[in-house]
């Protein structure tokens, strides 16, 4: 029977490992594919709000605003260690937030918002700038088929007059993302124009202390003011969207609606950024190019903004989400813009034309502290309070075994045969129990000295009553020791028991020896040593799928 519980105990506790495993390859899928795919049901091209007779010719545009890949100098108060996991887990999120959409939505057309290097700007040699672009391209990886637009942002450029900041970083973002101010036609008659805000910021200060206004104000050559200038002489009649890394001038009091994370946008300056145009800045663009709507970057969470015309009409600006984890917001996301062919079923009005939504991506720091960590304390608890108690039955076992040797080991000692006494085996059958409360040990050996016994009652005495005549003659009864459940003392307390000292050795010499076999044994092993390998047979199994799915992600 011991054999079977042993074996049933050992096929339970390797179904329970077996049982984690699935569990956490699970976990690991729906963590790290799942969820992702998951999170984008729910988000479509916004076709159904154009007056579209046959919506597959509406054109998707996916819109993509700060991804700022991190490098080492993203963070220079952590230590080395740190930065290469931060840097690690935030490149293993991009990837999969990239490859989820990509293979989701399968956009016609990508546009960058800026902010697409954390230090871009602050990176001057060409060598390091040419391996911080290709880690870029290694995680956005697209089709050559499909054209990307890129507009410049603060971290990929220097902005400021007075910054001391080179301008080599524009030259290096020029030859690799392209130029800085570009119009792009979409269905024959839908502008998007991209400027290079930066810029724009740079050529404000100048201005201002030229004390001019943008019409006398040439800017310089090939610049933003130059280029916002001659696409205004030449304004199309269709609709225009605009695009600026830094958002438009605003109320400090403005709502950005619901679906903002936190707070508002407020008016900021400091060295190398600036959260808004000027007021002025931003009038002169409005009113004399007039957008249908706005996507900006920058502040990293989303904002709708509505602004007001002179004449009474209304543009919307839509701060786009940043698309990283590590840009202190808990979910990402990203913008999708349908255009409509020129023909698009009798719309007359420009918005018509257009159509956008906003979508979400999985918060990834909700995904380590109430997916991965809660399942990771119920395994190792698990684990612990099995093992643990498993070695409370075995040592439970053992001490009755124990207990069981030394008692037959009296009664064969006491009786002088290979066989238990007569006294002892009436005191294991039922019908003669004896308790040993009521009888004395008899001394019948010169083995025992007097300091071990007491003395033998005399015959006649209260131990051997006339009635029963002569009882010298019974088997000595056996003297059992107290089993270690029945008192709360020691189990071996007795300095003068014959077999305490040696107890007590094997005991300390067993200690010994499984601090020496660590891992060599089961049997020898401490309970929570079983426990940690137990926990290594349940984790390298989802460690596996979890490395399989970076590298594959990784060696895209």
């Amino acid at each position: 029977m011991t054999f079977l519980d042993s074996r049933l105990r050992r096929a339970t506790k390797s179904g329970l490992i077996g049982s984690f495993r699935l569990i956490w390859i699970a976990v690991v899928l729906w963590c790290e594919r799942g969820i992702f795919v998951w999170s984008l049901l729910g988000c479509r091209w916004p076709d159904k709000n154009l007056t579209l007779n046959n919506p597959a010719l509406a054109t998707h545009i996916l819109l993509i605003a700060d991804p700022q890949i991190l490098d080492h100098d993203s963070y220079p108060g952590r230590p080395q260690w740190l930065k290469c996991l931060t840097q690690y887990i935030v490149d293993f999120n991009l990837r999969k937030n990239w490859n989820a959409v990509i293979a989701t939505l399968e956009p016609h057309m990508v546009i960058f918002l800026g902010d697409m290097m954390d230090n871009g700007r602050s990176t001057i040699d060409e060598s390091a700038y040419d391996r911080y672009y290709a880690r870029f391209r290694s995680i956005f990886q697209l089709d050559s088929s499909t054209p990307v637009y890129y507009l410049p942002g603060n971290h990929d450029v220097d902005l400021g007059y007075s910054s001391e900041l080179v301008s080599k970083p524009r030259d290096g973002y020029k030859d690799n993302f392209g130029p800085l101010n570009q119009r792009i036609d979409i269905g024959n008659h839908t502008a998007l124009v991209l400027f290079d805000a930066p810029e724009l910021v740079d050529e404000d200060y100048r201005r201002h202390a030229a004390q001019l206004d943008f019409w006398a104000w040439q800017g310089s050559e090939g610049g933003a003011v130059q280029f916002l200038k001659n696409f205004i002489k030449h304004r199309p009649t269709g609709p225009i969207v605009l695009f600026s890394h830094i958002p438009l001038f605003r109320s400090d009091r403005a709502s950005c609606g619901p679906l903002r994370e936190r707070g508002t946008i407020h008016a900021g300056v400091g060295r190398g950024y600036q959260n808004l145009l000027l007021r002025e800045t931003s009038s002169f663009i409005l009113e004399n190019i007039r957008p249908a709507v706005v996507f900006s970057g920058d502040d990293h969470d989303y904002c709708e903004c509505h602004h007001r015309l002179e004449d009474g009409s209304v543009v919307r600006e839509i701060s786009v989400k940043s698309f990283s984890m590590a840009m202190g917001i808990r979910r990402p996301g990203f913008q999708l813009l349908s255009v409509a062919p020129a023909n698009h079923g009798g719309g007359h009005l420009p918005y018509d034309a257009l159509a956008d939504v906003p979508c979400l991506l999985p918060d990834q720091i909700k995904i380590y502290t109430h997916g991965y960590a809660p399942l990771g304390v119920v395994t190792v608890f698990l684990l612990f309070f099995i093992n643990y108690n498993r070695r409370r039955r075995r040592r439970r076992l053992q001490d009755d075994t124990a207990w069981m040797e030394t008692a037959q080991s009296y009664a064969y000692s006491f009786s002088g045969s290979n066989e238990p006494s007569t006294y002892a085996k009436l005191r294991h059958s039922p019908e003669h129990s004896v308790s040993l409360a009521q009888s004395t040990p008899i001394n019948n050996s010169d083995d025992h000295g007097d300091e071990d016994w007491p003395d033998l009652p005399l015959a006649g005495s209260y131990m051997n009553p006339p009635e029963l005549g002569d009882l010298s003659s019974l088997p000595y009864p056996a003297q059992y020791p107290p089993h270690p459940r029945w008192t709360r003392t020691p189990r071996i307390r007795a300095l003068d028991t014959p077999f305490s000292g040696g107890h007590r050795l094997s005991a300390f010499l067993r200690r010994v020896q499984t601090c020496r076999t660590w891992w060599r044994g089961v049997d020898q092993q401490t309970w929570y040593s079983i426990a940690i390998k137990d926990f290594y047979a349940v984790a390298w199994p989802p460690l596996s799928v979890y490395i399989i799915i970076s590298v594959w992600l990784f060696r895209r």
